[in-house]
């Protein structure tokens, strides 16, 4: 059901409109759906808005799920576009640090064409809604989200970006790993954090350098040995020349992967 709205004009040359509560059925004799009248509220002129928006006012309180529209005089509701996702993917955008990357690299080209914008625009139609490019921009930018900043968007710069991308994809990859990996896992924030193992192995051998600030006495006396550390480090012999007192370096062995 819906208010529908009719006029008549009259001889005189003046126009009267009627408010009414209509729904739409189905005529199968005419093969098209027609609108019935429910109840007819009277000329438009002469219905009491207070009344009406206390109907509506009611009707949302009995069946809600929806935000009470709040009638205000001179003020009057056009459309309304879904804005939930595309906030969100947008601060995701941000927050990988993919805008101000791309915006870079383009000024370093010397180039003011809005890539940046068309890359987010399809990517977050691939998100939300995954369509062909000519739909992304034909239809879905301009009549079914709300984007304001990428409204003077054309469609071969939709094109044009993806070419843009491809020239630049690995930088962009190698500054999205290195946003969200954490190898050291002591970071906040929004961190995929990945664990590194160390496998230790008793084939190889190198002299390392350590910061470890708590040395303890060697088990001979000679010279110092670090505390354990989670490498795996220690004091030792890693090369034949460096054997004797304070001059022996702690070795490491093992493998990354």
């Amino acid at each position: 059901m819906y208010l529908r709205t009719t006029s008549r004009r009259n001889a005189d040359g003046s126009v009267v409109r009627y408010h009414q509560l209509a729904e739409n059925v189905w005529d199968p004799r005419r093969g098209c759906a027609v609108a019935k009248i429910i109840y007819n509220f009277g000329r438009a002129d002469q219905v009491d808005g207070d009344k009406m928006r206390r109907l509506a006012a009611s009707i949302m309180r009995a069946f809600g799920g929806e935000e009470q529209a709040v009638a205000t005089d001179g003020v009057r509701l056009l459309y309304a576009w879904p804005y939930g996702g595309l906030y969100v993917l947008e601060q995701l955008w941000k927050e990988l640090g993919i805008d101000t990357l791309l915006s870079g690299l383009l000024r370093a080209q010397r180039s003011q064409q809005p890539f940046e914008r068309a890359l987010f625009v399809m990517v977050a139609n691939r998100a939300l809604l995954p369509y062909s490019k000519l739909y992304c921009w034909e239809q879905w930018l301009r009549e079914e989200v709300f984007l304001p900043d990428a409204s003077e968007l054309e469609l071969h710069h939709l094109y044009r970006a993806m070419d843009f991308f491809e020239s630049n994809k690995l930088e962009v990859e190698k500054a999205v790993y290195f946003k969200t990996a954490d190898l050291t896992g002591n970071s906040a924030g929004m961190k995929c954090r990945q664990q590194v193992h160390l496998i230790q192995s008793g084939r190889q051998k190198w002299p390392a350098e350590t910061m470890n600030p708590h040395p303890r006495p060697s088990p001979k006396g000679e010279g110092v040995a670090a505390s354990p550390s989670p490498l795996g480090e220690g004091r030792g012999e890693g090369q034949p020349h460096r054997t004797r007192g304070a001059d022996r370096l702690p070795i490491s062995s093992g493998g990354l992967c």
